[in-house]
């Protein structure tokens, strides 16, 4: 892991937007959560490339990468450096907090990539799976708040590196490509809201993931864009800095 300071996150960003062809097929976002004014904020951190964007809340990855393997991505990472806040020794927490919030029909919606973009219920009961070792939530047409788990311990000066795992299953409950229940090809969303068990630092603001599963780029940008206009919740404000990179983040299908 690189060493970094957020002293120069807001230089760094000015630098990228300046030079976007350059970053324009960047390959790896982490959330990179930090503490401000009491509260857990999210920037985005591309590792390839060094590259942070304040303020960032949407975050966008891709499943059929791998043939072998293509309803699984290494996906959510999370990434605080040093000077970020966290308490060291503390947790670092997530939980999915219900569409409903949100205007959304449950906590995983998708799209089919038809016509204008529109979130709606997954097909065939599929779920999605988050995991890290022996810890799981799966998230499908539910609408309560689900309540995760430990992402991780926060480190001396407060850092953090850890990746959860996503899967998305077919209607019969698991990532089987072979087994006759392949999940339908589309965009899903899931919001998810970062935590500390330091009770002095408040929940972050709602975070979205924005899954492509056998869709097109140009889709996967369609969506992106629909959410942070239409499902983002105020204060709209605070992602302005980042919405500009939002496409240098994106992870890229190979």
């Amino acid at each position: 892991m690189k060493a970094m300071s957020y002293v120069w996150s807001v230089v760094a960003t000015l630098s990228i937007t300046a030079g976007a062809t350059s970053v324009a097929h960047a390959q790896h976002a982490d959330v990179s959560p930090r503490v401000a004014d009491g509260r857990i904020v999210t920037d985005g951190y591309e590792d390839a490339t060094s590259t942070l964007i304040p303020n960032l809340r949407i975050f966008a990855y891709d499943f059929q990468e791998d043939p072998s393997d293509p309803y699984f991505a290494g996906d959510p990472g999370f990434n605080a450096f040093s000077g970020s806040g966290l308490t060291a020794g503390s947790q670092l927490r997530f939980n999915v907090p219900s569409g409903a919030s949100f205007g959304l029909t449950a906590n995983l919606t998708y799209w089919d990539g038809a016509g204008d973009v529109s979130f709606g219920a997954v097909p065939s009961g599929e779920t999605l799976r988050l995991n890290f070792g022996s810890q799981n939530v799966t998230v499908g047409n539910s609408t309560g708040d689900i309540t995760g788990y430990s992402i991780g311990t926060v480190g001396s000066g407060g850092t953090i590196h850890r990746h959860l795992n996503s899967f998305l299953n077919g209607s019969d409950g698991n990532n089987d490509p072979t087994d006759g229940f392949v999940p339908a090809d589309g965009i899903y969303l899931v919001p998810m809201e970062l935590t500390s068990s330091d009770s002095s630092i408040a929940n972050s603001l709602p975070l979205f993931l924005v899954y492509n599963n056998g869709l097109s780029e140009e889709q996967h940008d369609l969506a992106i864009d629909f959410v942070q206009t239409n499902v983002v919740p105020e204060p709209a404000s605070l992602g302005l800095l980042g919405v500009g990179a939002l496409g240098l983040l994106r992870r890229r299908r190979a």
